[in-house]
């Protein structure tokens, strides 16, 4: 998907990305109730 990717720490750059999607949209007025997120495999 990327050409030669680079992480500190894979799983903790994956959950803040995450956390940043969240909290924009929640900033946006979705509830996080009605927010799903698919860690794909």
């Amino acid at each position: 998907m990327q050409t030669e990717p680079v992480y500190d720490n894979v799983l903790l750059d994956v959950y803040d990305f995450r956390d940043t999607q969240i909290t924009a949209l929640v900033q946006v007025g979705i509830p996080r109730a009605r927010i799903m997120v698919d860690p794909g495999r």
